[in-house]
Formats: structure tokens, sequence, C-alpha cells
């Protein structure tokens, strides 16, 4: 019973949701994709003193991406708690 609930709120809702995990899927697919390319480049420098540098580049990068991720996230996450009373009514 509770499920078929679910599933109804879920089935006309859905235009209401596609912000909230569209928003939340391409937050953790940029951190996933960014830490991938770290790790390629990390491995194929064998100079120090480029792989130094590079590390530097990168935990800047990483603060900034994690900002964007993290206000992306906030931004999702208002707009669905601003949805959530509309969908009740």
């Amino acid at each position: 019973m509770l499920t078929k609930i679910i599933y109804k709120n879920f089935r006309s809702n859905l235009k209401n949701y596609i912000l909230f995990f569209l928003s939340n899927i391409v937050a953790i697919m940029e951190l996933f994709v960014f830490y991938g390319i770290r790790s390629i480049i990390k491995n194929s420098i064998t100079d120090k003193v480029t792989a130094e540098a590079l590390k530097t580049d990168f935990q800047i990068a990483v603060g900034i991406i994690a900002v964007i991720t993290l206000m992306l996230m906030f931004y999702a996450m208002k707009c669905y708690i601003k949805l959530r009373p509309k969908m009740k009514n």
C-alpha cells in the first residue's frame, strides 16, 4: 500500500524531482571525473618539480570544485524544499 502511494507521488511529481536529481548527479559526477583526471595525471608525471607544481594546482582546483559542488547541491535542496509544500496541495 505504501509503495503504491510513493510510486504515485513520484510519477505525478516527476518534473519537480528532475532538478533535484540532476543537480546532485552532476555535482557528484564532476567530483569523480576530476579525481579520475587527477589520478591519471599524477601517475603519468615522473618529474618531481612538475609533480609538486601540479599538486598545488590540483589542491586549489579541488577546493574550487568542492565549493561549486556544495553550492549546486544546496541550490537543488533549496528548490526541492520550496516545491514540497506545493506538491502536498
